[in-house]
Parts: C-alpha cells; structure tokens; sequence
C-alpha cells in the first residue's frame, strides 16, 4: 500500500522519495516504484533499533531533507529521527495496535503526540477506533483513510458458465486462517463438485497448507499460485473472494475484488464490514459453516453473484487512487 500510495502523490504538489530499512527484494513492490517512476533508497539496516544503524538512517535523512515523514508500520528509525528533529510525522496503522503494541511502541507514540505535529491514520474507522484506545491519542491527532487501488487497471470478469472459481490472495500466514477456508471449501466441494480455488501468495505456511490439502483429499481443485504480479488478470478469472483471515484492517485484496467485479465472502474482522454489505457477504471469524453456507448460496444463485459484484464495481470508485492520495496530499499540507 505504501508503494502504490508513493506512484499515486500528485507530483506537481508533491516531491517523494521512498525508504526501505531492509534489503532490495526485486518483487512486485520494487516494480511497481519502478512503474510509477518513484525516487527509492534501501538502506539495509535491521529490524531491530541500534544507534549505528540509526546513524545511517539520519544520514539518509538529512540528504534527502522531508518537509514530513510519513511511514507504516516501523516505530523506531523515522520515529527517533521525527522527534529528534522536531519534524511533522504521519503514520498509517495497517492492523489492530493491541497486537503489535508494546512499551517501545507506546514510549516513541507518548513522546511524539508531547512534541505534537503527529497524525495517526488508521487504515479504516475500526482500525482508527482501536489505535486511539490503545495509545490514549487525542482526536485532532487521528483519522482514518482507506487504502488506495488503481480501478481503471481492474475490469470486471465475465461469470463463468461451466464452474465457480474462488480466488484467495495474501500472505500464507496463521492471521489469515486458510485452514479455515480450505475445510470450508471441503465442505462446500462435496455437495458441489465442479468449483475451484485458487490461492494467490507465498508464506511461512505454505508447505503446512498444501498438506492439509492433500489431507481433506481436495488437492485436485486446489491450486496454489506463489506470488502473482499481474493481479488484474487472475481476479479477471475469478467468480468470487475468499478472505478468511482471523485480522485485517483494510485488505487490498477486498478492494481489488471490487473493482473486478467480484463478490466478496469474508470474516467480520477489522474493516471488513466497512467494505463490504450487499456486495459480499460477511461471515463470523472461524465459523467454518458459516463460511460454507455463504459459499453455498452464491454458487446457487448466479443472479445474486452477479449483482454482488455489479455493486462492488460500482462502490470501488470510492478507494480510487485519484480520491485517497488527494486525502494524504491535504494531510501533509495540514501538517507542515
């Protein structure tokens, strides 16, 4: 989200650069600055703080020389640097705070909102609700933006004749619990035999998962992609999103879906339920038959798949790139 938000900033109004405290990984990230033509650095420092790397961070820092700093997730490099230099700083929050919290989080969030010229964005209401009763912020230092997608690059993908395609996309990692959906989809599978699902992403997990597969005997309708880069043409594909995840904020996959004109079926966690009413349908988080039941009823109803996704289509434009780089523009402009 950082990177597409960096390829969207009016440039007439706006210089940006963009920092990666780790390595240079050539994925999809690095194209897409390379896409948009945005100025990027790495600076191969480590995840966890020390005052030597810190050193070179600064340096960085005071070559480029930001009117204001605007980061995710990191809470120790651009935090120190900010607070040191008495800069304007936004960050965006992209998951509940409670998670990630702890006394180095809380200690850098108290100073800065001391110092003031802080603002706190959370990534949907629910994640902005959170972050303020987390870390006692007052409520000119919050807000909340959603993410941004580029909805000219989507077009919305023709129903399928012959089967219903699910397509899941995201990291292979225990927050977005697939084991929930694969056993949904078992379930789902045996009553209707010709669906299938496809699993867009890389992670810890991967392995773990692709045995469960073989285990709930669905390997032959299961298909595990890796890391997908031309996302608008899988979702192009599809019928439907699955998004089982037991933690979100604003998905990206959510929104991509959207705008291809694909219903959406998903767990009430953070900002889903802002993003999603009679264009999907919201399940409770790990109710395995719930999420089959919802799996159900779009496969028997092509009508009601079709009109969920029209209305998707027709809501994304709200999360266009155009509208929420112009909410940041302003938020950096009202913080300088």
């Amino acid at each position: 989200m950082a990177a597409k938000l960096a390829g969207y900033i009016d440039r007439s109004k706006f210089d940006v650069k963009y920092f990666v405290i780790a390595n240079y990984i050539d994925n999809q990230i690095a194209a897409g600055l390379r896409d948009s033509k945005t100025d990027f650095e790495c600076l191969e420092l480590p995840n966890s703080f020390s005052f030597n790397s810190y050193r070179k961070f600064a340096q960085a820092m005071k070559v480029y020389s930001p009117d204001v700093i605007h980061c995710h997730l990191d809470v120790s490099y651009s935090w120190v640097w900010a607070i040191l230099n008495n800069k304007p700083l936004i960050t965006t929050m992209h998951s509940d705070p409670f998670i990630r919290r702890d006394k180095r989080v809380a200690t850098v969030m108290k100073m800065k909102s001391i110092q003031g010229k802080l603002r706190v964005i959370g990534c949907s209401k629910r994640t902005m609700e959170l972050v303020q009763r987390c870390y006692h912020l007052k409520d000119s230092q919050i807000g909340y933006i959603y993410n941004p997608i580029s909805v000219n690059d989507f077009t919305p993908a023709p129903l399928s004749n012959t089967q219903i395609n699910f397509v899941a996309m995201g990291r292979l990692h225990k927050v977005k619990n697939y084991p929930l959906m694969l056993h949904a989809f078992k379930v789902v599978s045996e009553a209707y035999g010709d669906i299938r699902l496809s699993i867009a992403g890389s992670g810890p997990l991967e392995n773990e998962l692709k045995e469960l597969v073989e285990q709930l005997n669905i390997k032959d309708k299961v298909e595990f992609l890796g890391n997908v880069r031309d996302v608008p043409n899988l979702l192009n594909k599809m019928d439907a999103l699955l998004l089982s995840s037991v933690s979100e904020a604003c998905p990206m996959a959510i929104l991509e879906a959207m705008a291809s004109g694909l219903p959406v079926i998903a767990t009430d966690v953070g900002g889903v339920s802002e993003l999603v009413s009679d264009n999907g349908i919201v399940v409770p988080s790990e109710d395995v038959e719930a999420f089959a039941s919802a799996m159900t009823m779009i496969i028997e109803s092509p009508t009601l798949l079709r009109n969920m996704g029209c209305k998707g289509r027709l809501y994304s434009s709200k999360y266009d790139k155009t509208n929420i780089a112009a909410e940041y523009g302003q938020e950096y402009i009202n913080l300088v």
